[in-house]
């Protein structure tokens, strides 16, 4: 089996992106909607948890693409599984509250 590559993954971000465009699209509402999909995509991009961190704060699509080709512009093979992330008492990730 192979793994995708972080570009993989990027290219799926960025289709996920744009396939998801309602007809009446609005950049921030959309960048907000993308968030809900990245918290189940995001926990299998760096252990560290970055990648959700500057997530959260983009309000355009300029910050969006900007943030998933930082982490994700690379060859490297990515995990199945997501990370055992150490989350504050207040976050929330793919539904789990610590």
């Amino acid at each position: 089996m192979t793994l995708p590559t972080g570009r993989d993954v990027l290219a799926y971000l960025h289709d996920l992106f744009e396939s998801t465009k309602l007809e009446n699209y609005e950049e921030r509402g959309h960048v907000t909607h993308m968030k809900k999909y990245l918290n189940y995509v995001g926990v299998g991009i760096d252990p560290e948890a970055g990648f959700l961190h500057a997530m959260r704060r983009a309000t355009t699509a300029a910050e969006y693409f900007r943030i998933c080709t930082e982490f994700l512009d690379h060859d490297e093979p990515m995990p199945l599984e997501p990370f055992d992330l150490k989350l504050g008492e207040r976050d929330i990730v793919a539904g789990v509250m610590r």
